[in-house]
């Protein structure tokens, strides 16, 4: 299907969820709003009004390859869906085999693990680095869900690993609602100089006061994305930088 800018769009970043099938730690009842049941189905009718063509399914749980089988299985219906970012345990010790069974499926594409879940320094473990080796020889993409005080952690460990691919997942969670950008700035500009990381421009939406949000709110951190781009040690270069969704919202 055509449409008015000329080429498909593609949301690197979307999630489905069946209350009834898996346990979620979120969404929680709190988030009324999106605390239901949602299908590929419900998202490919809503992408018909966009020029997004494809999409990426990013996890909702952590250690479930159980969940990336389940939206893979759903894809044969909804070919929209061109890749599948599982939950895999990257301390397990039956990593390889469970690498095994994934990359039998054409859309796996990447691991993520939510460090929310984590003390916050678990990016740092050895034994975190010894799975993150074991992506890197694979050539399978990890994506980074940060917040911001994690950030500090992360030119140490995208530097040990330059052969492999990192996405920072809603440019790292700034303080959307605080209208707080230093710092987050900074530190976001100190991992850009590295050609082995990505950036979703992401899930702002769910960083923002959610009851009063505007769009003029995420402007300030939209524009650093192109305006620093000229300045090598500033800001991903555009062709690190994708766009997604995030979270579902109805």
């Amino acid at each position: 299907m055509s449409n008015s800018i000329g080429f498909d769009c593609v949301d690197s970043h979307f999630h489905i969820w069946d209350l009834q099938n898996f346990q979620y730690p979120w969404p929680t009842a709190a988030e009324a709003a999106i605390f239901k049941n949602f299908s590929p189905k419900d998202l490919q009718e809503n992408l018909t009004k966009t020029p997004v063509r494809h999409a990426v399914f990013v996890q909702c749980l952590n250690g479930s390859p159980e969940e990336a089988k389940w939206v893979i299985h759903q894809a044969k219906d909804c070919p929209f869906i061109k890749g599948v970012v599982a939950g895999i345990d990257l301390t397990s010790p039956k990593l390889q085999e469970v690498l095994d069974e994934m990359q039998k499926f054409p859309l796996f594409k990447g691991v993520r693990h939510i460090l929310d879940m984590e003390e916050a320094d678990w990016i740092t473990r050895e034994d975190v680095h010894a799975g993150l080796k074991v992506l890197e020889g694979r050539g399978i993409s990890y994506d980074l869900l940060l917040r911001p005080p994690l950030l500090k952690y992360i030119p140490g460990v995208v530097s040990k690993f330059p052969k492999l691919k990192f996405v920072v997942d809603h440019i790292a969670k700034p303080y959307v609602k605080d209208k707080k950008i230093d710092g987050w700035r900074e530190e976001i500009a100190e991992i850009a100089k590295y050609p082995n990381v990505y950036c979703k421009l992401s899930g702002l939406v769910t960083e923002a006061d959610w009851q009063s949000w505007k769009k003029e709110d995420f402007q300030p951190y939209i524009d650093l994305i192109p305006a620093l781009t000229t300045s090598f040690s500033f800001c991903l270069s555009p062709k690190n930088v994708v766009a997604g969704v995030g979270t579902r919202q109805k």
